[in-house]
């Protein structure tokens, strides 16, 4: 499918526009796409009026193009994409992992787009426990924290991370992810059982932040 626009301007320089939306297509997503396109036509310096073709692509799709520029060897396009996300709120959760990685980019516009991102993020997919739970080790103190956050908004469901997030909890030498670690662990709750001892030893921790996490994350949890 594909949708058509039609791009006047008139010697004012107003551009007018129509849209021609297929039956079956989000009229939303596909408005959203067609003035991505004109905006980057305008960019660019395009000044004849154009018939332009827009190919219809879905948000999976476009995501899937965002999470592979967010690994590109070029500054800008990273920053394309952490900033595009930043803007689907919720419907960039397919890309949560990358996301989470992201928070730890070597150049600091890339963390703060896809920091950004993350604050709006809801739950991630299910799914995506394993490589969240990986990223609980990394050294970036970002990475760490968002990699706990994510599951922790998976309560529950997140329950095969616990092992890590109590390893995070007790060595990880940020203090932000031993933060965080303990209130993921509250999150899970009751199905955190395992993870009771070592938050007890945290309400001792000599940081107040923690040892408070700590023990309201052993009220959650029910022992």
């Amino acid at each position: 499918m594909t949708i058509f626009e039609r791009v006047d301007r008139s010697p004012s320089g107003v551009t007018t526009l129509d849209l021609w939306v297929p039956l079956g297509i989000a009229h939303r997503r596909a408005r959203r796409l067609c003035s991505i396109l004109l905006f980057q036509t305008h960019k660019n310096e395009v000044e004849d009026a154009q018939i332009l073709e827009c190919g219809f692509v879905s948000m999976s799709d476009e995501i899937a193009n965002l999470i592979t520029s967010l690994s590109s060897s070029d500054a800008a396009d990273r920053i394309s994409a952490a900033e595009r996300l930043s803007q689907l709120g919720d419907s960039a959760r397919d890309a949560a992992v990358a996301l989470v990685s992201a928070s730890g980019d070597d150049d600091e516009v890339v963390r703060e787009w896809a920091t950004g991102a993350l604050e709006e993020l809801g739950p991630p997919m299910s799914s995506d426990v394993a490589a969240l739970a990986d990223l609980l080790s990394a050294v970036h103190a970002d990475v760490g924290y968002w990699a706990a956050t994510l599951l922790g908004r998976l309560e529950e469901d997140a329950a095969s991370a616990v092992a890590q997030l109590r390893k995070a909890l007790t060595s990880h030498p940020s203090g932000s992810v031993r933060q965080r670690a303990a209130w993921a662990l509250g999150k899970i709750g009751p199905k955190a059982a395992a993870a009771i001892d070592d938050l007890r030893r945290a309400t001792s921790d000599d940081d107040p932040r923690l040892a408070r996490l700590a023990e309201h994350s052993i009220e959650k949890i029910g022992r």
